[in-house]
């Protein structure tokens, strides 16, 4: 399947001796039957995954709070219109 292409790109996490997951952009140039692999290290890529990543995980988090302070609000509305409603 890839013999059909000259030239691919993809991207790949490797192991590797500095880290467990490096990124790395694939290209590889076909010339008859033989592939030329160049591998790209993309560490600053992944590092602004890993950031993104990280600021969704806290922006989640802080509406996960706001909104259990909400529903903590409304119990308590509920409970004080059901105490004015069966005095």
């Amino acid at each position: 399947m890839l013999t059909t292409a000259t030239f691919v790109t993809t991207e790949l996490v490797m192991n590797t001796k500095n880290s467990p997951y490096g990124l790395y952009q694939i290209q590889i140039n076909w010339q008859n039957k033989f592939g030329h692999i160049v591998c790209i290290e993309q560490d600053e890529r992944i590092q602004e995954l890993i950031d993104a990543v990280e600021q969704h995980r806290k922006r989640l988090s802080d509406t996960n709070f706001e909104l259990l302070q909400k529903k903590e609000q409304l119990e308590q509305s509920i409970e004080r219109i059901l105490d004015y409603l069966f005095q």
